[in-house]
Protein backbone atom coordinates (compact mmCIF):
# COMPACT_ATOMS: atom_id res chain seq x y z
CA UNK A 1 0.00 0.00 0.00
CA UNK A 2 2.85 2.38 0.83
CA UNK A 3 4.49 1.92 -2.58
CA UNK A 4 1.14 2.45 -4.31
CA UNK A 5 0.60 5.64 -2.27
CA UNK A 6 4.09 6.93 -3.14
CA UNK A 7 3.66 6.17 -6.82
CA UNK A 8 0.21 7.77 -7.00
CA UNK A 9 1.01 10.94 -5.05
CA UNK A 10 4.65 11.68 -5.89
CA UNK A 11 3.79 14.38 -8.49
CA UNK A 12 1.47 16.28 -6.11
CA UNK A 13 2.54 19.60 -4.64
CA UNK A 14 4.11 19.18 -1.20
CA UNK A 15 4.32 15.38 -1.39
CA UNK A 16 6.69 13.75 1.10
CA UNK A 17 7.19 9.97 1.11
CA UNK A 18 5.97 8.14 4.24
CA UNK A 19 8.13 5.78 6.22
CA UNK A 20 6.78 2.40 7.37
CA UNK A 21 6.42 3.79 10.92
CA UNK A 22 4.48 6.85 9.71
CA UNK A 23 2.12 4.68 7.68
CA UNK A 24 1.58 2.32 10.62
CA UNK A 25 0.86 5.31 12.89
CA UNK A 26 -1.62 6.79 10.40
CA UNK A 27 -3.36 3.41 10.02
CA UNK A 28 -3.64 3.23 13.82
CA UNK A 29 -5.22 6.70 13.96
CA UNK A 30 -7.72 5.86 11.22
CA UNK A 31 -8.83 2.62 12.85
CA UNK A 32 -9.14 4.21 16.31
CA UNK A 33 -12.16 6.30 15.29
CA UNK A 34 -15.65 5.04 16.26
CA UNK A 35 -16.47 4.09 12.67
CA UNK A 36 -13.38 2.69 10.91
CA UNK A 37 -12.73 3.88 7.34
CA UNK A 38 -13.54 1.89 4.24
CA UNK A 39 -10.39 1.20 2.25
CA UNK A 40 -10.85 0.00 -1.33
CA UNK A 41 -8.08 -1.40 -3.47
CA UNK A 42 -8.48 -1.49 -7.26
CA UNK A 43 -6.64 -4.26 -9.07
CA UNK A 44 -5.86 -5.11 -12.68
CA UNK A 45 -4.61 -8.63 -13.29
CA UNK A 46 -4.22 -9.18 -9.55
CA UNK A 47 -1.89 -6.18 -9.23
CA UNK A 48 -2.94 -3.12 -7.16
CA UNK A 49 -3.43 -0.04 -9.34
CA UNK A 50 -5.38 2.32 -7.09
CA UNK A 51 -6.91 2.88 -3.66
CA UNK A 52 -9.50 4.99 -1.90
CA UNK A 53 -10.15 5.74 1.78
CA UNK A 54 -13.69 6.75 2.75
CA UNK A 55 -14.94 7.50 6.27
CA UNK A 56 -17.95 8.92 8.02
CA UNK A 57 -17.57 12.63 8.72
CA UNK A 58 -17.13 13.14 12.45
CA UNK A 59 -17.14 16.95 12.46
CA UNK A 60 -20.93 17.30 12.94
CA UNK A 61 -20.71 15.23 16.15
CA UNK A 62 -17.29 16.45 17.33
CA UNK A 63 -18.47 19.22 19.67
CA UNK A 64 -20.08 16.72 21.99
CA UNK A 65 -16.73 15.07 22.69
CA UNK A 66 -14.75 18.22 23.33
CA UNK A 67 -17.38 19.84 25.53
CA UNK A 68 -17.71 16.93 27.93
CA UNK A 69 -14.40 15.04 27.74
CA UNK A 70 -13.99 11.33 28.27
CA UNK A 71 -15.84 9.01 29.00
CA UNK A 72 -19.11 11.01 28.84
CA UNK A 73 -18.02 12.78 25.65
CA UNK A 74 -17.17 9.50 23.93
CA UNK A 75 -20.59 8.11 24.85
CA UNK A 76 -22.31 11.26 23.52
CA UNK A 77 -20.23 11.09 20.32
CA UNK A 78 -21.25 7.47 19.81
CA UNK A 79 -24.92 8.41 20.24
CA UNK A 80 -24.60 11.36 17.82
CA UNK A 81 -22.96 9.35 15.02
CA UNK A 82 -26.27 7.91 13.79
CA UNK A 83 -27.37 11.47 12.90
CA UNK A 84 -24.27 12.17 10.78
CA UNK A 85 -25.27 11.78 7.15
CA UNK A 86 -22.04 12.82 5.46
CA UNK A 87 -18.85 11.10 4.46
CA UNK A 88 -15.37 12.21 3.57
CA UNK A 89 -13.23 10.72 0.85
CA UNK A 90 -9.85 11.14 2.52
CA UNK A 91 -7.70 9.92 -0.33
CA UNK A 92 -7.83 8.45 -3.80
CA UNK A 93 -4.58 7.35 -5.36
CA UNK A 94 -3.96 6.05 -8.86
CA UNK A 95 -0.42 6.00 -10.32
CA UNK A 96 0.03 8.13 -13.43
CA UNK A 97 0.56 5.10 -15.67
CA UNK A 98 -2.89 3.74 -14.67
CA UNK A 99 -4.97 6.94 -14.84
CA UNK A 100 -6.18 6.66 -18.42
CA UNK A 101 -8.40 3.55 -18.01
CA UNK A 102 -10.76 5.43 -15.64
CA UNK A 103 -9.72 3.73 -12.40
CA UNK A 104 -9.99 7.01 -10.47
CA UNK A 105 -13.56 7.52 -11.71
CA UNK A 106 -14.47 3.96 -10.71
CA UNK A 107 -13.03 4.47 -7.21
CA UNK A 108 -14.90 7.80 -6.81
CA UNK A 109 -18.15 6.25 -8.06
CA UNK A 110 -17.64 3.29 -5.72
CA UNK A 111 -17.30 5.72 -2.79
CA UNK A 112 -20.51 7.50 -3.84
CA UNK A 113 -22.38 4.18 -4.01
CA UNK A 114 -21.10 3.13 -0.58
CA UNK A 115 -22.18 6.50 0.82
CA UNK A 116 -25.66 6.13 -0.67
CA UNK A 117 -25.97 2.60 0.73
CA UNK A 118 -25.11 3.95 4.19
CA UNK A 119 -27.71 6.71 3.91
CA UNK A 120 -25.23 9.56 3.62
CA UNK A 121 -26.52 12.51 1.59
CA UNK A 122 -23.10 13.88 0.59
CA UNK A 123 -19.42 13.04 0.45
CA UNK A 124 -16.69 15.64 0.69
CA UNK A 125 -13.52 14.97 -1.25
CA UNK A 126 -10.68 16.41 0.78
CA UNK A 127 -8.06 18.81 -0.54
CA UNK A 128 -7.93 18.23 -4.28
CA UNK A 129 -5.59 20.70 -5.92
CA UNK A 130 -7.27 22.95 -8.47
CA UNK A 131 -4.74 22.07 -11.17
CA UNK A 132 -4.88 18.31 -10.49
CA UNK A 133 -6.90 17.52 -13.61
CA UNK A 134 -6.28 13.78 -13.22
CA UNK A 135 -8.23 13.92 -9.95
CA UNK A 136 -10.81 16.57 -10.86
CA UNK A 137 -11.94 15.03 -14.16
CA UNK A 138 -13.22 11.75 -12.65
CA UNK A 139 -14.99 13.66 -9.88
CA UNK A 140 -16.81 15.98 -12.25
CA UNK A 141 -17.69 13.01 -14.48
CA UNK A 142 -19.78 11.55 -11.65
CA UNK A 143 -21.46 14.88 -10.83
CA UNK A 144 -19.23 16.32 -8.09
CA UNK A 145 -19.14 20.11 -7.75
CA UNK A 146 -16.59 22.45 -6.16
CA UNK A 147 -18.11 23.98 -3.02
CA UNK A 148 -15.07 25.37 -1.21
CA UNK A 149 -11.68 26.70 -2.27
CA UNK A 150 -8.63 27.22 -0.11
CA UNK A 151 -5.77 29.42 -1.27
CA UNK A 152 -2.19 29.10 -0.12
CA UNK A 153 -0.34 32.40 0.09
CA UNK A 154 3.28 33.20 0.70
CA UNK A 155 5.17 36.14 2.13
CA UNK A 156 8.92 36.51 2.35
CA UNK A 157 10.11 37.05 5.90
CA UNK A 158 13.77 37.68 5.20
CA UNK A 159 13.30 41.31 4.02
CA UNK A 160 15.05 43.76 6.30
CA UNK A 161 12.95 46.94 6.50
CA UNK A 162 13.99 50.34 7.82
CA UNK A 163 15.36 50.19 11.36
Amino acid sequence: MRDLYHEAWRDNWGFTPMTENELAHLAGLLTAVPVPPIVRLAQVGGRPVGFSILKQALAPARGRLTRWGLPIGAWRLHRALHRVDRGRLLAVGVPSRQRHPGIGAVLALDAALIARARGWREVEVSWVLENNHAANRPLTSIGAAVFKRHRLCTRRLDHQGPA
